[in-house]
């Protein structure tokens, strides 16, 4: 994983406008699948704020939703990962990324955990909320003496992938300093039958031993299936870094891959999960399912909706959002900040309307604006122009052609 000697240096690299609004993109996107995660079908006996009233329809985009956003972000990381190896040098990307990742990661997470946590016994003793979680949660407050010592994992709740960007960051940094000879894998990683082939059936291979198609994993233990399934993405992006013709790769085969992408989703969607139930997954929590012909081939589905959805937002940003805009840019150094802090507000929001008698495209717009609005409130407000704005985004600076950049 080396650099690249003929990349330019940080006074003549472009700014990468398409990226940093496809980032924030997939960032708010999050906030909308976990507003409307809440009327999901398949899982509302594990999902602690489920609405009493759910739809397929909402599974359907959430699930195909859930297949590349993770994925994309994981990319567009490796991306940037590079870029300030390039510009800056490997030491300063190890303390660019500790401070801006894994310091949030340390201040943020005890406090999203508690306010979570916390919000769950709020519902369940004073909200009269009654989703399987959370009478499960209410039954093990009351009767201690029937958990038998059982505790739930500690997880690393939605800011996860924090957690597995310092350890990619870590393993960046010892690639370069030990592997000397890694970009010479850069032109086979680029080879069409690679990018539209092989990634993705590695992708269906790592995700046949998942339950679900998505990976979420939020024990503190590192997930070998989720290094390897992101870790990909985020090498791929490294190399898209040097490989920029990856772009015009896509291009040529935009109608195919769009093709494909569309069959693929419409087959994913008639083949999704049945709904689990609490005691499932309990019971088979860290254990590989059954590798059956419809869990392999909704795994299939799952490896090619990944990457060729990745690939296609990737080419859809550069077409569109590759420009300068202040209000693109507003919501781009928001997107940090308000994905932190929205699980909370959103749970909050979900167990209120937990018992409310609406209807539920109001509910989901409700809890999705109100949360919205909340977090750009309180970025605006606490965060952009104070101490923790300045770790979330960096400085921002003004090179020779006084452009104004933020650090990566």
């Amino acid at each position: 994983m080396t650099t690249s000697n003929n990349i330019p240096s940080q006074e003549t690299q472009p700014r990468y406008h398409y990226l940093d609004n496809l980032r924030a993109i997939a960032l708010m996107a999050g906030v909308l699948l976990h507003a409307g995660i809440g009327f999901s079908v398949i899982t509302y006996e594990l999902w602690p704020g489920a609405n009493k009233e759910t739809s397929i329809l909402f599974d359907y985009w959430i699930w195909v939703l859930h297949t590349f956003r993770m994925p994309l972000f994981f990319l567009i990381a490796g991306f940037f990962a590079h870029y300030l190896v390039s510009s800056r040098g490997l030491q300063y990307f190890v303390k660019n990324r500790l401070m801006r990742i894994g310091l949030p990661f340390v201040i943020f997470w005890p406090l999203m955990l508690a306010s979570l946590f916390g919000l769950m016994i709020y519902a369940a003793f004073y909200l009269n909320v009654d989703t399987p979680v959370i009478k499960l949660i209410k039954f093990a407050i009351e009767n201690p003496d029937q958990m038998q010592g059982q505790k739930p994992p500690l997880s690393t709740t939605h800011l996860w992938f924090l957690y597995y960007l310092v350890m990619f960051s870590m393993i960046t940094a010892l690639a370069n300093r030990y592997v000397k000879n890694g970009a010479g894998f850069y032109d086979w990683v680029v080879n069409p039958w690679v990018l539209f082939g092989v990634l993705p059936l590695f992708a269906a291979v790592v995700m046949s031993r998942e339950l679900t198609p998505h990976m979420a994993p939020e024990s503190f233990i590192p997930s070998l299936s989720a290094l390897a399934f992101y870790g990909l993405f985020y090498y791929v992006g490294w190399v898209f870094f040097v490989k920029q013709s990856l772009v015009a790769i896509i291009q040529k085969a935009l109608l195919w891959l769009t093709s494909i992408a569309i069959i693929a989703a419409v087959l994913f969607c008639l083949y999704l999960p049945e709904p689990l139930t609490l005691q499932e997954v309990m019971a088979t929590m860290g254990q590989a399912p059954e590798l059956t012909p419809v869990h392999a081939f909704r795994s299939l589905l799952t490896g090619v909706l990944a990457w060729y959805l990745s690939f296609l937002s990737l080419w859809l940003a550069y077409r569109i959002l590759n420009r300068e805009n202040a209000v693109l840019r507003y919501i781009a150094d928001g997107s940090y900040w308000v994905y932190i802090i929205h699980l909370p507000i959103v749970a909050y929001l979900q167990y209120i309307f937990h018992n409310q008698d609406l209807p539920i495209l109001l509910e989901f717009f409700l809890i999705s604006s109100i949360t919205l609005a909340a977090g750009y409130l309180s970025y605006a407000l606490l965060v952009r122009r104070t101490p923790i704005g300045l770790l979330l985004n960096g400085r921002k600076k003004k090179p020779l052609n006084s452009e104004v950049v933020k650090e990566a």
